[in-house]
């Protein structure tokens, strides 16, 4: 019986949808840390100290690296950094022996000199607008001492420390990365260990139903389903004494008689504007106000799986009307009355009488 257990092959399906999703999420993660090419443990634990030309030029490869250093001197360049108007960040240099470092501070920062200055950023290649203020910082300094561009070019290394970045704030970003990527690897070991223990996962303990135990549920499902399966469309499985639904990480056991109303729906689809077809489908709706779809090809296929849930459930409200509908919402034990009588008194309404769904802008019509 545990070969064709229906609760293990549901804890397995949900621990492989599991270990898929977490797999994938660690590849998200990692690509993005990656891309952004911050030094994890350089971030963490040893940001550079040193800030002399030689020490902040050689980190030009290691984009992205953190500094947090001392200087004498930080002086503003006159140049800002503007968005429609409004300053931004501004520019700022401090003396690094050999070489001038350009500096991009944060928009608060408005003395003409810092000094004694903790500086703490990321060192970063120039971005064009970044070229364009050291060109114009390196033609004024040109003109100033009547030398050329080319000469005062070298007074300038070739990257600059971004300070409008807080290293806490990264610190946080890539915490939380780094934290998600240990819960996905705790999720992976632990749905390989359920798939060997389904008896311990929290889906086979959730299966339940008034006073039957998991156990004893789990024999009537995999007894029904081989020998009483009706009906069978996508996620949704029909018994002759249940309805089961399931996720990529959860299963749903009803009995047959929470199933109350069963009518089709039909979707039309536009893409600007212009119809680019239908799909139809039938709304199973619960005594509980949920409700499950199931997928048909066209309409005739939804008309039959409607006659199909009547002859498996005769005492079934099939078929739409605004009155159905506000009695379902509104008054639960006149609906269950409804259904109850042994005659049902809804006919299947024609396609035109199939609820109006809203669209969002993304999202299809129904007809």
């Amino acid at each position: 019986m545990l070969q064709k257990s229906f609760a293990k092959k549901q804890v397995s399906r949900i621990c492989k949808n599991t270990i898929v999703t977490a797999i994938f999420c660690i590849c998200i993660i990692t690509i993005f840390i990656f891309l952004n090419g911050t030094n994890i443990t350089n971030l963490y634990l040893s940001p550079i100290k040193s800030g002399d030309a030689e020490t902040i030029t050689a980190l030009y490869k290691q984009d992205k690296t953190c500094v947090s250093i001392q200087v004498d001197e930080l002086f503003y360049t006159g140049w800002d950094h503007t968005t429609d108007g409004k300053v931004t960040s501004s520019y700022y240099m401090y003396d690094a022996g050999d070489m001038y470092i350009l500096c991009e501070m944060p928009k608060k920062f408005t003395e003409d000199t810092y000094n004694n200055f903790k500086l703490t950023g990321v060192v970063s290649k120039f971005s064009k607008i970044d070229r364009d203020v050291l060109w114009e910082i390196s033609g004024e300094a040109a003109e100033a001492n009547e030398l050329t561009r080319y000469e005062t070019d070298e007074w300038f290394a070739s990257v600059k420390i971004d300070a409008t970045k807080s290293i806490l704030w990264m610190q946080v970003i890539y915490g939380i990365g780094l934290l998600l990527i240990a819960f996905c690897l705790f999720k992976i070991v632990s749905s390989i260990y359920y798939i060997g223990n389904y008896q311990k996962h929290k889906a086979y303990r959730n299966l339940t139903k008034d006073n039957y135990t998991p156990e004893r549920l789990d024999e009537q499902l995999t007894a029904d389903l081989e020998s009483n399966l009706l009906l069978k469309s996508g996620a949704v499985t029909i018994t002759e004494n249940w309805i089961i639904s399931t996720t990529p990480y959860k299963v749903t056991v009803r009995y047959m008689d929470e199933l109350v109303w069963a009518y089709k729906v039909v979707t039309k689809h536009r893409t600007n504007g212009i119809p680019t077809g239908k799909t139809y489908s039938v709304n199973l709706a619960f005594s509980d106000r949920t409700s499950l779809s199931l997928v048909a090809k066209n309409v005739k296929e939804a008309d039959n799986r409607v006659e199909e849930l009547w002859n498996i459930i005769p005492k079934l409200v099939v078929g739409y009307s605004p009155e159905l509908a506000d009695m379902y919402q509104k008054d639960m034990p006149a609906f269950l009355q409804l259904r109850d009588n042994a005659k049902n008194p809804v006919e299947q309404p024609p396609v035109e009488q199939v609820p109006v769904e809203e669209p969002s802008m993304s999202q299809p019509s129904a007809e």
